[in-house]
């Protein structure tokens, strides 16, 4: 790849990362393609509509591209999605682009992961430790980077899988945001002491993090956890609710209940409430820290904005969207 002359195609450019990924892109003066599901202007950039299920648009959008930054596919919804949903996008849509951008002689391809293909931990784990996803999300991102690195190896395409916590900012449709509307809504109820740590990431942290690897990534197949900053879901709520202005219920229910409950509702999974139920209460009482001392050995700390700002623009977001 001849540095920083290069053009680089964003999957997924108008959700919230590629979003991120796109302008950084057009402020930096790169030559950059936008691969959007609806048509859109992109302010400086190239724009091809299409989807992931469509090998022609797929096509497209890779052609003449030096790297690919693959930020497409099917957020994690608490649930609410059939599993095969997910596949479909994540899994089978990571392998049309990247074998549409192996053919296109695409030099480097960065995908977009989650750190959700480790499953709850107590201990950080290392790109090292074994995957163990739980969600169907977890198991189709699992999935898509299989696919992504079979591409890669028999075509000689540079990869760089990039495995981000939480990502946190405007925009956001996972849990961040799901967390504010109950606590904006008065829905919200603790269930423990709130001890949890989770792992936060800027969306431009994230945004920042793949141009490192469209300029100067690893020679070979490479898989890094981003890190982020590490904080408590009781910070993170009392954050939260300062910023929407709000008060958390003093409402508590003890975590062994919870775990009761959990387990109570099991024979009832198919049924898309308790689903969802299930959902966030695993994730919340699921701890959600990486151990990215492997990425930061190579490009330095990839989280520099404060979560607490983070969480402040996400805020002023969900404001803003629930006014309208």
């Amino acid at each position: 790849m001849s540095g920083q002359t290069g053009g680089v195609t964003v999957t997924g450019a108008s959700g919230v990362v590629g979003r991120a990924v796109v302008r950084q892109l057009v402020e930096a003066g790169r030559p950059c393609t936008a691969f959007v599901r609806r048509a859109t202007t992109v302010a400086g950039a190239r724009t091809i509509v299409g989807h992931l299920g469509d090998d022609a648009s797929v096509r497209r959008a890779v052609e003449g591209a030096d790297a690919v930054v693959h930020a497409a596919g099917l957020a994690h919804a608490a649930g609410l999605r059939a599993p095969h949903l997910y596949a479909q996008v994540n899994t089978d849509g990571t392998r049309t682009v990247a074998e549409a951008a192996a053919r296109a002689g695409v030099e480097r391809f960065v995908l977009i992961s989650t750190a959700a293909v480790y499953g709850p931990n107590r201990e950080a784990p290392s790109e090292d430790a074994p995957p163990r996803p739980v969600s169907a999300y977890a198991c189709s991102k699992l999935a898509a980077e299989r696919e992504a690195e079979d591409v890669a190896a028999r075509t000689g395409m540079r990869l760089v899988v990039l495995r981000p916590p939480v990502v946190v900012g405007p925009g956001d449709p996972g849990s961040i945001a799901a967390l504010g509307r109950l606590l904006a809504r008065g829905r919200f109820v603790w269930v423990g002491a709130g001890r949890t740590r989770k792992m936060l990431i800027d969306v431009d942290d994230l945004a920042r993090a793949c141009l490192a690897q469209v300029d100067g990534g690893p020679a070979a197949t490479a898989t890094f956890n981003t890190g982020g900053c590490c904080v408590t879901l009781a910070d993170l709520v009392h954050a939260l609710a300062r910023e929407l202005d709000v008060r958390p219920s003093r409402l508590r229910v003890p975590e062994p209940v919870a775990h009761v409950a959990l387990a109570a509702a099991r024979p009832l999974g198919a049924l898309a409430p308790v689903r969802t139920a299930r959902a966030r209460l695993g994730a919340w009482l699921s701890e959600d820290v990486q151990d990215a001392r492997r990425y930061e050995a190579a490009f330095g700390p990839a989280s520099r904005v404060p979560w607490t700002d983070s969480v402040a623009r996400e805020a002023r977001w969900l404001r803003m969207e629930d006014a309208s």
